[in-house]
């Protein structure tokens, strides 16, 4: 018996669904979980489709493009993620809509494994590992900061933009650790590094990101 708030039968909604669209998805409950999927998962890029009962909210839909095909323009190749000139112009987008007095939070993480899995592994390895992170990133935001953005920067680095919200930057980013796997091919958990700043608008983008990189290496020293 399912459970209230659950997607019933998800294997033949999903069936259901993958009759009327030959898009690669992943079916997830309202927490961000997989529970079910194409033969092909989508690769980065996913737009989301709520999954409803009646008002409520009971799961999501992430559809995107398949492995191996080409990124929309604004996406990164590799990840699916928002690239860099795509980065700065939602940054801009986001500022203009700040209600009066809010502050938009800027993140910025890289991977802690990322150099050792390319020294170990070799730089596929190390691909994998960007992908498979982006991946849970992006599922994880759909599904709990649904109005945020993330982007590849450059190698493992990657940006957050959170709008206002309930749950502080911090929070978010600690239930986003505790939903990565304890292990991973390479050895090892999965493990970031971040810094967090915010601003009300008014900035360069340049100067912002300046400050949430300071604030990650500062983050880097203590540990």
């Amino acid at each position: 018996m399912d459970s209230p708030g659950a997607i019933p039968h998800p294997e033949k909604f999903l069936g259901a669904w993958l009759r009327q669209s030959a898009e690669p998805v992943l079916l997830t409950d309202k927490t961000g979980k997989i529970i079910a999927q194409s033969a092909k998962a989508p690769v980065g890029g996913t737009r989301r489709v709520e999954v409803r009962d009646g008002e409520e909210v009971i799961g999501y839909l992430l559809l995107g493009k398949n492995p191996g095909g080409s990124a929309p323009a604004g996406l990164d190749p590799l990840t699916g993620l928002l690239n860099r000139p795509a980065l700065e112009e939602r940054f801009g987008s986001l500022c203009e809509r700040l209600p009066e007095g809010e502050e938009l939070t800027v993140v910025f993480l890289d991977l802690d494994m990322f150099k050792r899995i390319n020294d170990r592994f070799g730089h596929l390895a190390g691909d994998e590992a960007l992908k498979g992170f982006a991946g849970a990133l992006e599922r994880f935001l759909a599904a709990n900061a649904p109005h945020g953005a993330a982007a590849r920067y450059g190698g493992d680095e990657f940006v957050i933009l959170l709008p206002p919200q309930t749950i502080g930057a911090e929070e978010l980013l600690a239930r986003f650790e505790e939903t990565l796997p304890q292990d991973s091919p390479w050895g090892g958990r999965p493990g970031f590094s971040y810094g967090v700043t915010r601003c009300a608008g008014g900035e360069l983008f340049s100067d912002v990101l300046a400050r949430a990189d300071r604030a990650l290496y500062a983050m880097k020293r203590h540990r």
